[in-house]
């Protein structure tokens, strides 16, 4: 008799890190692609993004399990809403210059879409909207003050160019995981705009 109480339990809960995104056309990239290459030549204390891993992030959900996973594919898939259309340009740090932990490029909605997007996904979700969304693409992601005044250059450099416009078809929700290059985004489920 096998007197194991946890015999056919499976004691390994596997959690993801999730997050809905908007992924962008290869011609959006490859000009955002030169900042990459002028932030990597800066010798800055940051950790730069990818190239092939470039988004802009909708909701940010944290862990999650499979089980957790299903139903959030099953409430996303009720948001209903057109295509729009969205730029990439400007530039800017978070939480501001004199403290710079972020530094991003910006997504410009004309029309609202984007934050209507975002909303209609965190009502589905059942999550709060954040109060001041604003579209952006993480760039780099700054340790510390090492070569700031290189920084302050780049952002001034492209705050008011273009890296040019597309028209959103899909959102992604996708998985973040930390492997022997860092971390590494993978697609775990794409949801249509009409």
């Amino acid at each position: 008799v096998n007197n194991n109480r946890f015999s056919d339990v499976n004691l390994f809960v596997v959690f993801m890190k999730l997050f809905f995104a908007i992924e962008m056309p290869e011609e959006v990239n490859y000009k955002l692609r030169e900042t990459l290459i002028e932030l990597k030549k800066a010798d800055l204390s940051a950790s730069i993004s990818k190239y092939h891993q470039l988004h802009l992030t909708l909701v940010f959900l944290g862990e999650k399990t499979q089980e957790e996973v299903e139903k959030i594919v099953e409430e996303a898939r009720a948001v209903k809403m057109g295509k729009f259309p969205l730029s990439i340009e400007s530039a800017g740090f978070f939480p501001s210059e004199e403290y710079v932990r972020v530094f991003w490029a910006g997504a410009i909605d004309e029309n609202g879409e984007l934050k209507l997007l975002h909303s209609k996904l965190c009502k589905a979700l059942g999550v709060a909207p954040e109060k001041e969304f604003m579209g952006h693409v993480t760039l780099a992601r700054i340790k510390a003050r090492r070569n700031l005044n290189k920084l302050i250059e780049i952002k001034k450099k492209i705050e008011n160019g273009g890296f040019g416009e597309f028209e959103v078809e899909e959102f992604v929700l996708m998985k973040s995981e930390i492997g022997t290059n860092g971390t590494e985004y993978s697609k775990v489920e794409s949801f249509k705009l009409s």
